[in-house]
């Protein structure tokens, strides 16, 4: 309170407003849609973030915190682990993903010549021996879909632009 006593700052002169009425609060199905757009797991702050966000007509703390809890202990919401959530639907979505790439392996789609593998990786000699052999993989694999990990940073873009920017005159 010393700070406050400091700033002259008085709280009790805030104006308040008791009986102001709040706009509903999204429902489940709302806050599912919204929290995964940029990450695929959240916690708990993130759920108040979201509802507070999307209560355009304001809402009360109280409200938010349980209407996070009540939607954490929903069945929209699958428990990852200690602190941290997903939705049904991102684990539904995953599932697709996983089934489409093991479903699409070996199928000799897409698959490029050795030769011009060759041509592309020489006309980029700055490529690292492990972004080589990526591109390698990837030209080669016949797999309808190749997976690529790194760090950021590490140089992926890069090489991928190996794999499928044609060469000029090619």
């Amino acid at each position: 309170m010393e700070e406050v006593d400091d700033l002259c700052f008085d709280p009790a002169s805030i104006p308040r407003t008791p009986d102001r009425q709040f706009a509903a609060l999204p429902t489940d199905e709302e806050i599912a849609s919204r929290i995964t757009l940029d990450d695929a797991t959240f916690d708990r702050a993130k759920v108040a973030w979201v509802l507070a966000a999307n209560a355009v007509d304001g809402a009360d703390l109280g409200a938010v915190e349980q209407r996070a809890d009540a939607f954490l202990a929903g069945p929209l919401v699958v428990d990852l682990h200690e602190g941290r959530w997903t939705t049904t639907e991102m684990l539904a979505l995953e599932e697709r993903v996983l089934v489409t790439c093991l479903d699409g392996r070996q199928a000799g789609a897409g698959r490029a010549e050795e030769g011009a593998v060759a041509r592309a990786l020489a006309a980029r000699p700055s490529l690292s021996d492990e972004q080589v052999a990526m591109v390698r993989r990837i030209c080669t694999s016949g797999d309808r879909i190749d997976t690529v990990v790194g760090t950021p940073g590490s140089g992926k873009t890069v090489a991928l632009w190996a794999s499928c920017i044609p060469l000029p005159g090619a």
